[in-house]
């Protein structure tokens, strides 16, 4: 009896002994397994944020070119519709002096010479006034040019002349003093 209780204590021993080694290979089993864990997650972390930054770029590449197409469209529809309305100020236009020119040669017709000549005539007087208000005008602007010209030459000759009467003095009281 007492060998098996020796046995007994020995099997309790050595399982007591395999529970503690596997109790440690199991905590040393979690310690890695939560490395594992954490490297994981740092991995799933960086690439997220490699997959978020691909996906910004991307997404900013796609904008930058939807605007740019945007613009060109815009740019070719602004075109579009300045030729148009081009077009359509261009048929006004012509319409309009078709219609001028039927009314000028039916009033041409209807009115006498006299008073067409009496409207040159008005047109010439006005545009002679015109022209005699410009030229008035440009004479006054000349000799306003012509006066602050003449005023700053002024001024510079005085101021040349008086520098030659100080220049003149000095040199008269030198050769005086230098006679003494």
């Amino acid at each position: 009896m007492r060998q098996a209780e020796l046995r007994a204590t020995e099997a309790a021993s050595e399982a007591e002994g395999r529970v503690r080694s596997e109790a440690a290979l199991r905590a040393e089993a979690e310690r890695s397994l939560a490395r594992a864990e954490r490297r994981l997650e740092a991995l799933v972390e960086r690439l997220a944020r490699e997959a978020e930054k691909r996906a910004r770029e991307q997404a900013e590449t796609r904008l930058r070119g939807e605007v740019e197409r945007l613009e060109r469209e815009a740019t070719e529809a602004a075109e579009r519709a300045r030729n148009e309305a081009e077009k359509r100020t261009r048929a006004q236009l012509e319409m309009r002096l078709r219609e001028e020119e039927a009314r000028v040669r039916q009033e041409a017709e209807s009115k006498a010479r006299a008073e067409a000549e009496q409207r040159l005539k008005a047109l010439e007087a006005r545009l002679q006034h015109e022209v005699q208000q410009e030229a008035r005008a440009a004479e006054a602007e000349s000799r306003r040019e012509a006066e602050r010209r003449q005023a700053e030459l002024a001024e510079r000759f005085q101021h040349e002349a008086e520098t030659q009467v100080r220049a003149a003095a000095d040199r008269a009281r030198r050769e005086a003093r230098a006679g003494d």
